[in-house]
């Protein structure tokens, strides 16, 4: 009997982070594989991995380190591409999502037709549970205003 296990399904940069993670070598993503994966699509799928392998902690960190670089890159390609990951690969309810639909909420600009943000528009469109999120939450964030009855 071999001991080896064997994670096909998943990226070996991911699981490395893993391991050095579940080491004490902390959450560095300078060190994997010599490249720096400092992106907020690589913190995102290292929470995914983390979440699969039940590490709450590594999970944990790297959801808020997701959350502080998607308020500072809210306005590039690589948000656009989080959002369209962040809901193909998470059920409703997650904090990425939540946190996706924060930072969207505190930049409505996001939302505004007549910029050039057309790739973010069509993400809006091609994933219906994001929309509704966008409306659950925009609508719980604003003062209720109820229409006068006659």
């Amino acid at each position: 009997m071999e001991n080896k296990v064997t994670l096909a399904n998943d990226d070996p940069r991911l699981v490395e982070a893993l391991i050095r993670y579940c080491y004490g070598l902390g959450y560095g993503n300078r060190f994997i594989h010599g490249t720096d994966q400092a992106s907020m699509l690589w913190d995102l799928r290292v929470c995914v991995i983390a979440d699969k392998y039940l590490a709450a902690s590594l999970m944990q960190t790297a959801w808020e380190v997701f959350s502080v670089r998607s308020e500072f890159r809210w306005d590039s390609p690589e948000f656009v591409e989080a959002v369209a990951e962040v809901y193909a690969t998470t059920i409703e309810g997650s904090a990425l999502r939540k946190s996706i639909v924060r930072t969207v909420c505190n930049h409505t600009s996001l939302l505004d037709g007549n910029r050039s943000n057309t790739a973010f528009l069509k993400v809006l469109r091609e994933t219906p549970d994001f929309g509704v999120d966008i409306l659950i939450a925009m609508h719980t964030k604003s003062p209720r205003r109820d229409i006068p009855r006659k």
